[in-house]
């Protein structure tokens, strides 16, 4: 099971709304049997384009969510 996707702001961390949109898509892909879209997140995962800014989200919370999400969507259903 996959954690709740909370990150603490930090000085320089991760852009947030990239990873606001990276998390969005990628509960709703392990919620669904299509394949298509569990393959999208997945892809997206194994390359995100995640830039560092002032006031981001810690990094090493966001790769280790990313680390879990992409073990998840390759767990059962896949």
């Amino acid at each position: 099971m996959l954690p709740e996707a909370t990150f603490d702001v930090v000085l320089r961390g991760y852009d947030r709304t990239a990873v606001d949109a990276l998390v969005g898509a990628v509960r709703p892909a392990l919620d669904s049997g299509d394949a298509a879209l569990r393959d999208r997140a997945r892809q997206a995962l194994a390359r995100p384009a995640l830039v560092v800014t002032m006031r981001g989200y810690d990094r090493r919370q966001v790769d280790a969510y990313v680390l879990a999400a992409r073990s998840a969507l390759e767990g059962p259903g896949a």
